[in-house]
């Protein structure tokens, strides 16, 4: 007969049993780390994966039972042997060694000068960079200033203002006398942003209706 798990086995039917149990190449079987089931034919790649399998630390220190998911925080804090930077790398120091011996570098009194300077350092590029910041503050607070002036003067040419300035004032008044042109109007303007359009009539020599 045929393996029923179409493992491609044949045999008696008599061993049936003992070939599912013991000798089929899909039987399922347990991963003792996980607890997922999986085909036996599949079990060491699996263990080559599984993310609770025991690993040895990469460093080689005493830690040699280590989930594989756990690997990364074991050497990114843990782990005694990973090379670690300087804890003042940002300041300028390119020191490096491994974990358990950082502490010696950075207690070396001939590094704690160098160290300090560094701070030092640190501290006055911040303050330069803060003071130019400040300015650029100030530089924008003035624009800001600027641009809200500007839209405080657009907003007053949508009111009901109108400053009217009327040109060749002394031509116009002829023409006014001489009755060739009596009634002279002002540029367009809206009583509010959305209000009606007007415009203003004028009579320099008035318009005759007082007589």
């Amino acid at each position: 007969m045929e393996c029923p798990n179409v493992c491609g086995a044949k045999f008696e039917k008599r061993f049936l049993e003992s070939h599912l149990s013991d000798e089929c190449s899909k039987r399922m079987v347990t991963c003792e780390f996980c607890e997922k089931s999986v085909f036996y034919k599949d079990e060491i790649s699996h263990l080559n994966q599984c993310l609770k399998f025991p690993v040895p630390c990469p460093n080689g220190c005493d830690q040699t039972d280590i989930p594989r998911e756990q690997l990364k925080k074991h050497t990114d804090t843990d782990c005694p042997k990973q090379k670690i930077d300087c804890p003042f790398a940002t300041m300028g120091c390119d020191f490096k060694t491994e974990r358990q011996k950082m502490q010696r570098h950075v207690q070396d009194d001939s590094m704690t000068s160098k160290h300090v300077t560094m701070v030092g350092s640190t501290i006055v590029k911040h303050q330069d960079t803060l003071d130019k910041q400040v300015e650029m503050m100030d530089i924008h607070k003035e624009t800001l200033g600027n641009c809200l002036q500007k839209v405080r003067d657009l907003e007053k040419l949508y009111g009901s203002q109108l400053i009217w300035k009327v040109d060749r004032y002394a031509e116009r008044m002829q023409e006014a006398k001489t009755g060739k042109k009596i009634t002279i109007f002002s540029p367009p303007f809206l009583t509010s942003r959305h209000g009606y359009k007007m415009a203003v009539s004028l009579c320099l020599n008035g318009d005759g209706k007082g007589k």
